[in-house]
């Protein structure tokens, strides 16, 4: 006779290992979503008080994942009277910024750098 003994992993510890997995997952996700928000409305109130355009010159402003900026978020923006050219905006530090793109197009919206007060 073999009285080696086995362990087995309790079934609850099993569900729950899975469900902190889960909201782990769950909670990065609705925190991103929300910095998303958060990012969209500050670039768009940007445009509007800092750089003087209208609402209704901006077409689109939607923040995406990225590397680089606060919480690895940028907004991509489009204009009007440009469809089909976005320009990238990070947050740094609190900082709305528009990323220098390299391009050979003439772009109409290109913003100098912005320096910290």
């Amino acid at each position: 006779m073999n009285n080696t003994k086995t362990r087995t992993i309790p079934v609850r510890m099993v569900v729950y290992a899975i469900l902190t997995v889960v909201l782990l997952y769950g909670g990065y996700h609705l925190f991103l979503n929300y910095q998303h928000g958060i990012f969209e409305k500050q670039v768009r109130d940007y445009l509007i008080s800092q750089r003087g355009y209208k609402e209704t010159d901006i077409a689109s402003i939607t923040a995406i994942n990225s590397v680089g900026g606060d919480y690895g978020i940028s907004v991509v923006v489009e204009f009007n009277d440009e469809p089909g050219t976005k320009y990238h905006y990070l947050r740094n530090n609190g900082l709305v910024d528009q990323l220098n793109e390299i391009t050979v197009e003439k772009r109409k919206h290109v913003e100098a750098p912005q320096t910290p007060d």
